[in-house]
């Protein structure tokens, strides 16, 4: 039976937990916008799913077969194949999942912010810079060693590009992409006509975007701290912010979408305040209500004439009054005003 490092057990337990994170988010975003809403970037984000599950049962593989956190002398050489193809496959889903998902940030800003020119060619630049790397990190990812086979069979004769130094290029491309995409929307937010307190919320949950960037910033420098000679005892730090660099990176995809929870919740809790302020702390259909009673008296005139009256007195005849009604009125919570079923009768 494969023995599994404290390493191991921590790397399942934190992909997992941040894969169920994405998930939940990612879902909820394609809830809000569902109804006939969904444009290009929520089926990117779809996709992206699948990969991060993938991801998922990646790191599950590293850490049950591949023997990660354990030296690498003390491994067996189906262990130390399996290193490396779970060194090389979450490599390539890596890849592909973050490029993804910066050309899917990009096209929600360019729905949001297209109407701007100049903000609308400055997304346009980086989405051609990240499908540009996107495509050539892919393409040096999946043909780093020749024959391929070599990637996880490294006795094989043949050769490979220096991987750490790949790894420092890609890492570093990769967090100041990020960091330029995350400039995007700070100029457009202050200048929509919305009240501050929205404001504040549309433009936090794009700040927490820097959450992504973060990740892909510390992904950057931990790349250090992989030993060529003991990669299996030494990989955790690097392999770990690969796996939550994509799923944060989702869920900072999907906090823009939220504010609009947020800005209900705060309008609903304004409007149900001031319905309290104005009649009390109950509402028409509920007891104790403190809704007010408002008497109005409708006077009717029914004339009963007939030709001889009429003839004689001009169009006068007998005249009869209608009954009063009185109707009460308070907020519901939604902020109509109500009228209760009993005083909904004909007055005619």
């Amino acid at each position: 039976m494969d023995v599994i490092s404290n390493d191991g057990r921590n790397c399942i337990v934190i992909v997992m937990t941040l894969s169920v994170v994405a998930t939940v988010c990612a879902v909820t975003r394609l809830k809000i916008r569902w109804n006939g809403q969904l444009g290009l970037d929520d089926y990117i984000l779809a996709f992206s799913l699948i990969l991060i599950w993938l991801q998922a049962v990646g790191a599950t593989l590293l850490a049950v077969k591949g023997g990660m956190g354990l030296p690498m002398a003390t491994l067996r050489p189906d262990q130390i194949e399996w290193l490396f193809k779970m060194f090389y496959a979450p490599e390539i889903g890596y890849t592909l999942l973050i490029g993804l998902l910066k050309i899917s940030i990009l096209l929600s800003y360019k729905r949001i912010f297209g109407h701007i020119r100049l903000i609308t060619w400055y997304i346009y630049i980086l989405m051609g810079l990240s499908a540009g790397w996107l495509v050539s990190c892919l393409f040096v990812i999946i043909f780093q060693c020749w024959p391929i086979e070599k990637v996880w069979n490294p006795m094989m004769e043949g050769g490979c590009i220096d991987l750490i130094a790949f790894l420092w290029a890609t890492s570093i491309s990769n967090f100041v992409l990020d960091w330029l995409i995350l400039s995007v929307p700070l100029i457009p937010i202050w200048k929509l006509q919305l009240s501050t307190v929205k404001k504040v919320f549309v433009a936090g949950s794009f700040a927490l975007g820097s959450i992504a960037c973060i990740a892909s910033t510390v992904r950057a420098a931990v790349t250090s701290t992989i030993d060529p000679t003991d990669m299996s005892k030494s990989v955790f730090l690097a392999s770990i912010w690969t796996y939550i660099e994509p799923t944060v990176a989702i869920v900072s995809a999907c906090l823009p979408f939220f504010s609009k929870f947020f800005t209900d919740g705060a309008r609903k809790l304004g409007s149900r305040t001031w319905s309290r302020r104005q009649y009390g702390d109950g509402y028409p259909d509920q007891p104790g209500s403190g809704s007010r009673t408002i008497t109005k008296r409708t006077i009717t005139t029914v004339k009963e004439e007939d030709a001889t009256a009429a003839h004689m007195q001009g169009g006068g005849g007998n005249q009869h009054e209608l009954v009063s009604y009185s109707v009460r009125v308070g907020a519901r919570p939604d902020g109509r005003l109500r009228l209760p079923s009993e005083s909904s009768q004909s007055l005619v």
